[in-house]
């Protein structure tokens, strides 16, 4: 892991605790074990730089591949205390600018295809800040 100040290893630490704990409770429910690979590997990156095993390409699951794109679409657009979302057109371009490192290209590309095809996301965005 590269050099974080203090601030940012805390906040880590809590990520990796809450990443954990999702993962523990999981387990102790038969229904979700289809979908524990993909709760596991959600944070990692195809260049083998995430978290937590620092796997690649197609190591990672599909399904993770997919909820990774997901989350971070939904982290873009949503507007959060700190900052406004920023519209679909500016989130897809950061995927497909990450995509090189991040996330699965198919998978970004397969984003781009769904938003192409509902123009009401707009709409989607508008209700979320409300």
């Amino acid at each position: 892991m590269p050099y974080l100040p203090p601030i940012l290893r805390v906040a880590y630490s809590f990520l990796t605790i809450k990443r954990k704990r999702s993962y523990l409770i999981a387990t102790l429910l038969i229904m979700f074990q289809p979908v524990l690979a993909t709760i596991a590997h959600r944070d990692e990156h195809i260049d083998g730089s995430g978290f937590p095993k620092g796997i690649r390409g197609e190591e990672i699951p599909l399904t993770a591949k997919i909820l990774a794109v997901a989350n971070a679409f939904v982290a873009l657009v949503s507007s959060r205390a700190y900052r406004e979302g920023l519209n679909v057109d500016k989130a897809l371009d950061i995927l497909l600018d990450e995509a090189k490192t991040k996330y699965d290209r198919h998978v970004v590309a397969a984003l781009f295809h769904v938003a192409e095809n509902r123009p009401n996301w707009i709409e989607w965005r508008a209700a979320s800040r409300q």
